[in-house]
């Protein structure tokens, strides 16, 4: 998982494979929670011509350029807002369900964004098998980091709020999630800590491949794509 890894490589290049599907105009594109910005790197390197912006919550307003056509903010919003210009796509991968008002984010992201624009993503599904598998050990929970967790009725309606159009939400191959709540399944006292590297979490990785077709079948996937759509200009 550690940068440059093969599994973190993997990610990129399944997100990168999704991001090609609606990066097709002018305009940024930009990954809010973008961490250490390796992403918006990798995808620069394979989408020419288009502005990569990254943006990390920060306490202190910071930017900088790591690569060609890469600009990464940290700091507050309002810091990404000042220089922040019109989008073409917007990524949030395991994002939403950290915002404390997700619904206000959204909407001032919509607002940069280009008509016909795209607003992508994943998250956890708080109405999963895997939710109800594992109770409070599921990994989707991930207290106190997550703040809203939302099923897909409820992520749908935000988007409608929001006044996106053309909104899918469907099942995602993520196999973290299921690898943390094997690991936390262990924990008989719900605690400890679960390093993401070695024999055992490749195991625990392994275990969650194996785990996807119980997921896909079921219905009720633990982790879920959504794509949503800015309404075109009249």
């Amino acid at each position: 998982m550690s940068e440059g890894g093969f599994l973190m490589s993997l990610r990129h290049n399944l997100r990168i494979k999704r991001l090609k599907e609606c990066a097709n105009g002018s305009g940024a594109i930009l990954d809010y929670g973008c961490g250490n910005g390796s992403f918006v790197r990798r995808a620069a390197t394979v989408l020419s011509g288009v502005e990569f912006v990254g943006f990390e919550i920060g306490s202190h307003s910071k930017v900088t350029r790591p690569a060609d056509r890469v600009t990464i903010v940290e700091g507050s919003p309002a810091d990404l807002f000042e220089i922040l210009p019109p989008c073409q796509v917007v990524i949030m991968n395991h994002v939403i369900e950290h915002l404390p008002d997700p619904f206000a984010v959204i909407s001032a992201l919509a607002e940069k964004l280009l008509p016909g624009g795209h607003f992508d993503g994943q998250t956890p599904n708080a109405v999963s098998l895997e939710h109800r598998i594992f109770g409070r050990r599921w990994s989707g929970f991930h207290a106190p980091r997550h703040t809203a967790i939302f099923s897909i009725a409820g992520l749908r309606t935000l988007l409608e709020r929001a006044r996106f159009e053309s909104i899918r939400i469907q099942g995602a191959f993520n196999p973290a999630g299921y690898a943390v709540s094997f690991a936390s399944a262990l924990h008989s006292d719900g605690k400890g800590v679960i390093p993401r590297h070695g024999l055992k979490w490749l195991a625990f990785v392994a275990a969650a491949a194996a785990a996807l077709p119980v997921d896909v079948w079921s219905g009720a996937p633990g982790i879920i794509d959504f794509r949503a759509r800015k309404k075109a200009a009249a």
